[in-house]
């Protein structure tokens, strides 16, 4: 904020009783508001002075139409001033204010070198869990194993699919001149349909095909989304699986 200061005596008519040495204008009434302040000495010409050992009064008319311009002026600039650091409240320094510092973050950052108090489920989002063992892996690939063998055996499997095998938690279908299929489970539950892994059609044609695959890629990946759309929510899912790669193939 700015203060704004105005003499407002300056050069105003001016009175001085008992002045000294009376008519002499080193020491008239006039001089205290004549804005001059280099020489404050008696007889220096700026300074009003009264006749010694006596009570003198000094008065200074400031006139009452340029007091109530400098009074009207002064509450202009202030509501002004008020005003602007409003607006500057409001809009500028919104953006300028500097958060709270959190000291317990940064004492456990600074000496821990992480942050413990992450709440749970923002860390389950955003940091990735721990990768499994070895160990870990082979027993989760073993039990996978035996919820596929286990869906195999209460299966309704077709005749020309029996040739499989098991391992690994997923299992491999072949069926000679035909189609190889790989199938896994997502889980235990009987509901969970089977998970189409990998297909394989074994067409082959050396004189057309100059011992190249007669099914383009793109051909078996829409192969792949047909069948697994088969897959699901099926009651004879293997069945689908093979009429459909029979007829394909």
């Amino acid at each position: 904020m700015c203060i704004f200061t105005v003499n407002i005596a300056l050069n105003k008519p001016a009175y001085l009783q008992y002045q000294y040495r009376l008519g002499d204008k080193i020491y008239d009434a006039s001089n205290a508001v004549d804005g001059r302040k280099s020489d404050l000495r008696l007889g220096g010409g700026q300074c009003a002075s009264s006749e010694p050992q006596q009570t003198a009064t000094w008065w200074v008319n400031l006139t009452s139409y340029e007091i109530c311009n400098f009074l009207e002026q002064q509450s202009m600039w202030f509501v002004e001033t008020a005003d602007m650091l409003a607006k500057m409240a409001r809009e500028t320094l919104v953006n300028a204010r500097l958060p709270t510092f959190s000291l317990p973050c940064a004492i456990d950052v600074l000496t821990l070198g992480s942050y413990p108090r992450l709440p749970s489920c923002i860390r389950d989002k955003i940091v990735p869990p721990d990768a499994i063992t070895p160990a870990e892996k082979r027993q989760t690939l073993q039990r996978l194993t035996q919820v596929i063998q286990y869906r195999l055996v209460a299966t309704d499997l077709p005749p020309q699919m029996r040739k499989l095998k098991v391992e690994n938690g997923r299992v491999k279908f072949n069926v000679e001149h035909e189609f190889e299929a790989t199938l896994t489970l997502m889980g235990d539950s009987p509901k969970i349909p089977w998970r189409l892994l990998d297909i394989t059609l074994l067409v082959e044609d050396p004189e057309t095909g100059d011992g190249k695959s007669l099914v383009h890629s793109l051909q078996i990946n829409y192969i792949h989304q047909l069948v697994q759309s088969r897959l699901m929510d099926n009651e004879r899912p293997l069945h689908d699986l093979y009429r459909l790669l029979r007829i394909l193939s």
